[in-house]
C-alpha cells in the first residue's frame, strides 16, 4: 500500500512536470542569433522554415545554420501573464522626458527689432489612454513647459516668463507637438517701442514643436520652435538644447 502510494505520488509530481513545460525547436545560426518557435518546413542541404510564437516566419539557407535543437521551455500561466502585462504598462507609463536650452526670441510688439535671450526647458510624462479608447493604446504626453528672457535696448529693460500644463502628442518617430495653457508675465522699464514702463500678468496659450535626431540614445541635442500668445502679443522663439528621453529621469 505504501509503495502503491509512493508511486502515485511520483507519477502526479511528473504529470505537473510536464504540463509545466512544453518544448519548441531552436535554431542556433552561426552568426550568433538564436531562433525559437515551431519548424514547419525542413529541406536538407537546402533550407527551413520557423514560425515564432508571435507568428512571423523567417527562412534560413543551411548554410546560414549551425545546429537545431528541441528544448524545453516553462509554460508561462495565466497569472505571470497579466503580471507582465502590469508592468509593461507601468514601463510605458514611466516614459519621462526633460528639455533645457538656450532661448532666442522675439516680441510681435515690444521687441521685433530687439530680440531676447533667455531659457526654456520642459518636462513630461508618457500616459496611456488605452481605457479610453477601442483602438488600443493610444500614447499622449502630459507636464509641464515653462521660460524666461530678458532683452534690453538704450535704457529699456524688458523680462517677460511663462509657466504652463501642456499636452504632448507625437507628431512622428523623432518630433512631438506640445499644447499648453497658463500664464506669462512680461515687465518693461523704461519706454520701448511708444509704450510706457508697465508690467501684466495674465493667461497665455504656447505651441511648442520639438525635433531631434532619430537615435535610441537617452540623451541627444534637440530643437524646440514655439510661439507663445499673451495680451499684448505673440512671442515667437527657437531653443536649442538638450533633450533627456527614458524612465526614471
Amino acid at each position: 500500500m505504501k509503495q502503491y502510494l509512493i508511486i502515485v505520488i511520483m507519477l502526479s509530481a511528473f504529470t505537473i512536470t510536464a504540463t509545466a513545460q512544453e518544448t519548441e525547436d531552436v535554431v542556433y545560426l552561426k552568426n550568433g542569433s538564436v531562433i525559437r518557435g515551431t519548424i514547419t518546413e525542413l529541406t536538407p542541404n537546402t533550407n527551413l522554415k520557423i514560425r515564432t510564437r508571435d507568428g512571423s516566419l523567417f527562412v534560413f539557407e543551411m548554410d546560414e545554420v549551425e545546429r537545431v535543437a528541441k528544448e524545453s521551455r516553462q509554460v508561462q500561466t495565466q497569472q505571470t501573464l497579466e503580471l507582465e502585462d502590469a508592468e509593461a504598462t507601468i514601463s510605458l507609463n514611466a516614459q519621462e522626458s526633460a528639455f533645457g536650452g538656450l532661448l532666442l526670441g522675439a516680441h510681435s510688439k515690444v521687441g521685433m527689432g530687439q530680440p531676447f535671450i533667455g531659457a526654456m526647458g520642459f518636462y513630461d510624462t508618457e500616459i496611456d489612454l488605452k481605457a479610453l479608447s477601442d483602438q488600443g493604446a493610444t500614447k499622449n504626453r502630459i507636464g509641464f513647459i515653462g521660460s524666461v528672457g530678458y532683452s534690453f535696448a538704450d535704457n529699456d529693460n524688458i523680462l517677460l516668463g511663462s509657466a504652463h500644463v501642456c499636452l504632448g502628442f507625437k507628431s512622428s518617430e523623432n518630433s512631438t507637438f506640445r499644447l499648453g495653457t497658463g500664464a506669462s508675465f512680461s515687465s518693461i522699464e523704461g519706454e520701448f517701442a511708444g509704450l510706457d514702463a508697465r508690467s501684466e500678468f495674465g493667461p497665455s496659450v504656447i505651441g511648442a514643436w520639438t525635433v531631434h535626431p532619430k537615435t535610441e540614445d537617452r540623451e541627444s541635442f534637440a530643437l524646440t520652435v514655439s510661439a507663445r500668445w499673451q495680451g499684448d502679443g505673440v512671442i515667437f522663439a527657437a531653443t536649442f538644447g538638450l533633450l533627456q528621453r527614458g524612465g526614471g529621469l
